[in-house]
């Protein structure tokens, strides 16, 4: 998948948890504030459970797609996306997306801090685990 030459770049985020849970109070700001001048935001909110926070998270959104919980499902809506980046939350905290996590469905993809482990998979091609993080995280 080759990169866009310019902005503005197609970011997604996939989770069973944008709506109140403490991944979607962790996650909204990266949502309700980006900058629409560099970013295209697609948000897919994996499962039925939906709430406030869901709805504020859908409306900062430029895409905003409600999917089933099923891994081939959610990486079908994810591939059709055509997205530059791909953000996991939470990986490990749900069955669906930990197996969507698997493939390589954008042609970078992050892994942040919603579940703070080693996902060990080769097709996330970074970790963003926040200020959070000691000054010797990398070496541990």
């Amino acid at each position: 998948m080759p990169r866009r030459p310019s902005p503005p770049y197609h970011v997604g985020y996939v989770s069973a948890h944008l709506r109140a849970h403490a991944v979607g109070a962790y996650m909204a700001h990266r949502i309700l504030l980006h900058d629409r001048a560099r970013f295209r935001v697609t948000t897919f909110a994996v499962g039925d459970r939906r709430d406030a926070l869901t709805e504020r998270i859908a409306a900062a959104s430029d895409r905003h797609v409600r999917v089933a919980a099923d891994p081939a499902t959610i990486a079908g809506a994810v591939a059709a996306a055509d997205l530059d980046l791909l953000v996991y939350p939470d990986v490990g905290m749900d069955f669906p997306t930990s197996m969507v996590a698997a493939l390589r469905l954008a042609p970078r993809q992050i892994a942040l801090m919603g579940h703070a482990v080693s996902t060990g998979l080769p097709t996330l091609s970074h970790y963003l685990g926040g200020d959070h993080e000691g000054a010797d995280a990398q070496r541990r």
